[in-house]
């Protein structure tokens, strides 16, 4: 017995299929209606009957391990299992209409050969689950090539579908004939865990076969500057072709060819010109704009959709677009966000903009369409956690194909291969373990955000600068609201909800051959654990963390940021440069947190100016030599920080190419330093600022801005045997610094259980910079010491 003569048996007994609503306009149903609607007497049979007829028939109760968390609320027992073997799916045919009629689609079950059938994709936002409206959908079990034909094998039910699809479906289905579409809300039983895990191998082919992939957008009126868009678009493209060049998408660097085709005039030497600052600003307003209104740019599923479409045609309502064109303008402001977009709104345009994973993917074709979009699976996975998915365990799933070790997706290890009955701090749990199993290796816990506590705050050593009071001084602490993960799940596995406030990129990355653990992983262990939210990884515990300086900013201040200092000493300071101002706190230029209750201010202290004593650092070199070369998380020559070595870029004697590109390091430095609140260096003892004066001029603010990109956000530390470097914000007084088997890095572990004395749990907290600690070095005594500990990250 099947769940259609089910049906039928009970539509006989009980009126089950529910007879046609009244066709009525989009502006909803008269009161009348209304009355009808709620007075119908055709009920569905109460629970208990319908359980009894099920047994009376022989047939099952429904399998609650199958059934989804995340579904639209309907009734999906009119949906008859696919023939997995036959790799069958399904195509809904949209019946034709003007856009004010009601909708009408059928459902037909293909075989293997799907792929050689004409249809189309339909890549959209499903939005809010609850937010539903009814439609006529025909389940065909007939004739699997005529979607039409009047089998008496149909099923008819009246289905809820979001409001968002509702509105794609008007607008693209033609008024005089069917249109074919794959649509997953539609053709995947959603109410099915079984069904969900079985379409996703395919998922990739389903967007790769179709005739075309449909994306729709929204309406023209969501967006402000929709014209704006279309107008950018069409300048762009007059552009290329007065350059003669082929078009966009087709070049490596699409950067660089914006820049060669000139779309506007540029600026010489260094004057400005206001024509091309406004025109700037408008296109910044343009872009962000329009990729905030529309939430498709943001979901994690349409990535898949059109990154394996062979042509995609963007809708905003009727309008259209080759999504290519779209593509294009991402990277465009991906590269204005880059370059101008901070100076004129004293905020980040790249914060505006969609996951910056779709322009990596582009860049990974190389221009060439045909190519697959593959990236490393950690960039995937930790460039797709700024998307946004309603089921979290998406934004692993979803990304799979995309991995250059994970796109076939039959052939995963069983900890990756998808699966909807896992929980999603499983899903999270076990992509980790795998992935440090794959590659032996801890990076992946090196891009972990920094953990807060459940109410939101950054740990309670983090020194803020701040000028409200009262409850509001305290709000302005927290860093943003994040979905945090839920209890129980493992600190040392990733989540997929982003920090806002976190270090954008990871500091393995430097790959430091000082920074290396030296311990060999132990990949049978961890393949075969006794409980798998535990991380047992050899290794060892090398310095408590004694304080926690402020978070480093590289960033040029607002004037709002500004107004937040103390003005009223003598000489008056601003600050326009995150550098002085983590460089004052680390040698006390700055007073600590006044201690006026009404409004929380930083007091600059005179004490610092021209008369700085700046103690050497421990091991023998300045301490200006530490905070330049941990600012980049690179060692400098030793050479330019001897007392009485000259600095000179103005020599016409050649210097070694590394010594020069170290000087010219110290140049960018000297240039950013001036430009903050300490042009004359004034902060600096009296031989090194006549030394970095000389330099400034040589250097390029910019560059040591790009070059502070590891520091973003992070806190300078220091630890009991005087170590000085940067960990993530959620580091506090009392944590450990170790060094584990596999780890490019050192980490910062957090003790959460003591025996005997010693620390047997430890929580993640992130991974650090430690500056002049030679980990691999340090650890391979250890190894021989035979001082090599098992240690239990939970």
């Amino acid at each position: 017995m099947n769940s259609y003569s089910l049906n039928i048996q009970l539509r006989d007994k009980y009126r089950f299929c529910k007879p046609q609503l009244p066709k009525f306009k989009m502006a909803g149903p008269t009161e009348s209606t209304k009355d009808e609607l709620d007075t119908r007497p055709d009920e569905d049979p109460p629970a208990e009957d319908r359980a009894a007829i099920k047994s009376e028939l022989g047939i099952a109760n429904e399998d609650k391990s199958d059934v989804p968390e995340w579904k639209v609320d309907n009734d999906y027992s009119f949906y008859q299992p696919l023939d997995q073997s036959q790799k069958e799916i399904r195509l809904v045919t949209i019946s034709p209409g003007d856009f004010n009629e009601p909708l009408h689609c059928t459902l037909v079950r293909h075989s293997d050969s799907w792929a050689e059938t004409s249809y189309e994709s339909l890549s959209y936002c499903w939005g809010d689950l609850g937010d539903t409206t009814c439609i006529t959908l025909r389940h065909n079990y007939g004739s699997l090539a005529d979607p039409t034909s009047e089998s008496d094998k149909c099923n008819e039910q009246k289905f809820n579908i979001t409001k968002n699809l509702d509105q794609a479906l008007r607008y693209l289905r033609f008024e005089d004939k069917p249109r074919v579409l794959w649509i997953d809300a539609l053709c995947i039983n959603q109410g099915s865990i079984r069904e969900r895990n079985y379409a996703i191998p395919f998922m990739v082919d389903v967007y790769r076969s179709a005739e075309c992939v449909l994306v729709f957008l929204g309406e023209e009126r969501q967006s402000e500057h929709f014209q704006g868009m279309w107008d950018l678009l069409n300048m762009l493209n007059a552009a290329v072709e007065r350059a003669g060049v082929k078009p966009l998408w087709q070049h490596q660097d699409i950067d660089k060819t914006l820049d060669e085709i000139k779309i506007v005039p540029r600026i010489e030497g260094t004057g400005s010109d206001s024509g091309l600052t406004t025109f700037r600003m408008h296109m910044s307003m343009i872009f962000s704009e329009f990729f905030n209104k529309f939430p498709w740019f943001r979901r994690v599923w349409v990535v898949q959709e059109v990154m394996n479409a062979k042509r995609a045609i963007v809708y905003c309502g009727k309008q259209q677009r080759d999504w290519l064109d779209i593509l294009v303008m991402l990277c465009w402001a991906a590269k204005s966000s880059r370059s101008y977009a901070a100076g004129w709104s004293g905020t980040h345009m790249y914060d505006e903009l969609p996951p910056f994973l779709w322009t990596r993917l582009h860049a990974a074709r190389h221009g060439d369409i045909e190519r697959p979009a593959r990236v490393p699976l950690l960039d995937a996975i930790t460039k797709g956690r700024a998307f946004q998915a309603t089921d979290p365990r998406d934004k692993i799933i979803a990304l799979l194909s995309f991995g250059e070790d994970t796109h076939d997706i039959a052939g995963l290890p069983p900890r990756l291969k998808p699966d909807y009955g896992k929980t999603a701090s499983g899903v999270w749990r076990d992509m980790t373990r795998q992935w440090i199993i794959d590659h032996r290796s801890l990076d992946i816990l090196g891009i972990i955000r920094e953990k807060i506590d459940r109410n939101n705050q950054v740990a309670a050593n983090t020194i803020f600068i701040t000028q409200l009071s009262g409850e509001e001084s305290k709000k302005s602490s927290t860093s943003g609201a994040v979905e945090l993960p839920p209890d129980g799940h493992p600190s040392w596995a990733l989540w997929h909800a982003e920090h806002p406030g976190s270090a954008p990129q990871a500091l393995f990355r430097l790959q430091n051959p000082l920074s290396s653990c030296s311990i060999p992983l132990d990949i049978a262990t961890l393949d075969n654990p006794k409980d798998p939210n535990i991380l047992n990884i050899p290794g060892t515990i090398l310095n408590p963390i004694t304080s926690v300086q402020w978070a480093f900013k590289r960033w040029t201040y607002t004037d709002e940021d500004m107004r937040q200092f103390n003005h009223s000493k003598t000489p008056a300071l601003s600050v326009q440069s995150g550098v002085p101002v983590a460089w004052g706190i680390l040698i006390g230029a700055i007073d600590e947190l006044s201690d006026d209750s009404d409004a929380k201010q930083i007091a600059f202290s005179t004490r610092g100016r021209g008369g700085v004593t700046i103690e050497p650092y421990p091991n023998g070199s300045s301490l200006i030599q530490a905070f330049v070369e941990a600012l980049i998380c690179r060692r400098l020559s030793k050479r330019w920080f001897l007392p009485e070595q000259p600095m000179s870029l103005d020599s016409a004697d050649p210097l070694p190419t590394s010594e020069r590109a170290d000087l010219q390091t110290l140049a960018h430095f000297a240039a950013h330093w001036a430009r903050g609140c300490d042009p004359e260096m004034g902060w600096i003892p009296g031989q090194w600022a006549e030394r970095l004066r000389a330099l400034a001029k040589h250097g390029s603010s910019r560059a040591f801005t790009e070059m502070c990109g590891y520091a973003e956000d992070r806190c300078f530390f220091r630890t009991k045997r005087a170590g000085f470097g940067l960990c993530a914000q959620g580091a506090r007084a009392g944590d450990y610094v170790a060094s584990l088997a596999g780890g490019g890095t050192p980490f910062v572990l957090r003790p959460l259980e003591v025996r005997d004395g010693r620390a047997s749990r430890f929580g993640l907290v992130g991974e650090c910079y430690l500056h002049d600690l030679d980990i691999r070095r340090v650890t391979q005594a250890a190894v021989d010491r035979g001082d090599v500990d098992t240690v239990c990250i939970v």
